[in-house]
């Protein structure tokens, strides 16, 4: 949803907040933590946590200054603006509230020792806390962040941009090819490749909708980053694209589902469209699975079908459908074929494509059809007469049927288009 804080507009996306003018990455915090661990930092509470996604790095010193965070920050605190060190409980608290990924305690002069109610806090809420002797410098320490923070930033660039030349322009392997390898994405994994679309929000500026979308992007590469997936995300054309690495079609399933479900009830409270493509054989076929995904998103986006998700590996023959490139051979095909009875439906506000659908799909058996749609076998059997007159199709030849079935297949292809 999206609120404001200290005047700025922020979308929030499943923990991930984002303000205007910000665009975040995402560094797994217990890999930052590995690289502490050698500065006399040590992890005392929390540990539940470490797979939590951190975007920045934020002194935070006082009540006011916590609500300046966006989302993903590791918090340091050294009490310098705690009037009295029992506040460091309300202070961490507040922190967590407004997002922080994990929190740093410099013990010293201010704060002689973190008190158990804090840690027992953080443990229960899968905080990660984290103890700093006062001869530890901050500074360094924020150095460090900030560097594993920018090294991921310049990977998160190149590998969105080593993808997008992959989806884009397959046939030139040297432009995306060593660029993945460079970035931990071998040129012979299989992938697989999901579209996303949120629906536009009515009267939605660009500017807003270009921050919402950047919001989006970072909470799925947060979400990504907690569930530890081999997987990079990217924003091409209005769209976040995922693209998931050695998975089979099942496990591609069921973790788009999961990130699906995940932008759908934490989101900015609209719907998503989404589609699958199939696994590809190596990293050059990434762009044809981005081809599959997207078709199966935009027939999502024209049925206006928001809860389900299709998924090219179940096709079965609409595969064949799919791969066709060139519309104007199915919208020939389709108008040729079943033209008339839409525009019959059309005209006189009846369902008699709809029957025939059913009844085609379901080899004939009128009892199920009735069943399906609620009305006598008697209506069935008018209703697809009816449209067989309309058609002149003889019903009785198994190859009308195909062809009819086909033609009906294809038609929500050609409305996407």
């Amino acid at each position: 949803m999206g609120r404001s804080v200290c005047g700025r507009a922020v979308w929030r996306f499943g923990g991930v907040e984002l303000a205007e003018g910000r665009q975040d990455v995402s560094v797994r915090f217990g890999d930052l933590y590995e690289k502490l661990r050698s500065e006399q930092i040590g992890l005392v509470a929390g540990a539940g946590g470490l797979d939590r996604p951190v975007s920045w790095i934020h002194m935070v010193e006082s009540a006011e200054i916590a609500t300046f965070l966006e989302g993903g920050e590791v918090a340091i605190i050294t009490g310098v603006g705690l009037a009295d060190p029992s506040g460091l409980l309300d202070l961490v608290q507040l922190v967590d509230r407004y997002g922080a990924s994990a929190v740093v305690v410099n013990v010293g002069p201010y704060i002689a020792d973190i008190g158990p109610e804090v840690i027992a806090y953080c443990d229960a809420n899968d905080l990660p806390l984290l103890k700093a002797p006062w001869s530890v410098h901050m500074a360094r320490i924020m150095r460090i962040i900030e560097s594993e923070i920018a090294r991921s930033d310049r990977a998160g660039m190149e590998l969105a941009a080593a993808l997008e030349n992959a989806i884009r322009s397959p046939e030139q392997p040297g432009i995306y090819l060593p660029y993945l390898e460079r970035n931990g994405f071998s040129r012979t994994w299989r992938y697989c490749v999901a579209v996303i679309e949120p629906a536009p929000l009515s009267q939605e500026a660009a500017e807003t909708r270009r921050t919402a979308d950047e919001a989006l992007l970072q909470a799925a590469r947060g979400f990504v980053t907690f569930r530890g997936w081999a997987c990079a995300t990217l924003l091409l054309d209005g769209r976040l694209v995922a693209v998931f690495a050695e998975v089979d079609d099942a496990a591609a399933e069921q973790r788009t589902t999961e990130l699906v479900e995940h932008l759908r009830t934490s989101g900015r409270g609209h719907a998503l469209w989404a589609g699958l493509g199939g696994v590809t054989k190596n990293a050059r076929c990434i762009g044809s699975s981005y081809v599959q995904a997207l078709r199966l998103e935009q027939l999502e986006r024209a049925a206006d079908r928001t809860d389900t998700l299709p998924v090219y590996a179940r096709l079965g023959v609409f595969k064949v459908l799919l791969a066709v490139d060139d519309q104007r051979v199915l919208r020939e095909y389709v108008e040729g074929t079943i033209g008339r009875l839409v525009a019959y439906d059309a005209a006189n506000d009846t369902d008699l494509l709809l029957t025939l659908k059913l009844y085609l799909e379901l080899n004939g058996r009128v009892k199920d059809v009735a069943e399906r749609l609620f009305v006598h076998r008697n209506t069935v059997n008018y209703k697809v007469a009816k449209a067989a007159e309309i058609l002149g199709a003889d019903l009785s030849s198994g190859r009308v049927r195909e062809e009819l079935l086909l033609a009906i297949q294809a038609k929500p292809l050609v409305d996407a288009s």
